[in-house]
């Protein structure tokens, strides 16, 4: 137990603690779907493929899940919002930017 107590104390020096996102945030696709459609985007999904459009009658793009949220954090961080994929640059104090999949670290959202 005391091993555990010392590798709790020991990553929140590091990171500085878990992140906190307001009640109701989630990668959920539907609260997704929701949040890009109050921001004009369209997000459907089709046979486990996801397609984006930008807009009514624009052309829709074919999409993987990790785009879907490297957009939702683009669209975070221009409006001042943490993202949701913390990168190992935030646990060094700089900018949230994104990176590939593998420097990644995904946060599930409460």
């Amino acid at each position: 137990m005391l091993d555990t107590a010392r590798m709790v104390k020991t990553w929140i020096a590091a990171h500085g603690g878990p992140r906190r996102f307001p009640r109701g945030e989630s990668t959920d696709f539907f609260a997704v779907q929701v949040w890009l459609q109050e921001r004009g985007i369209g997000l459907s999904s089709v046979k486990g493929s996801f397609w984006i459009r930008r807009g009514e009658g624009a052309p829709r793009r074919q999409a993987k899940w990790r785009d879907v949220i490297a957009l939702v954090d683009r669209l975070r961080v221009e409006e001042g919002r943490e993202p949701i994929v913390r990168s190992r640059e935030m646990d060094r104090g700089g900018a949230a930017r994104s990176l590939p999949a593998a420097d990644r670290m995904a946060v599930v959202l409460l």
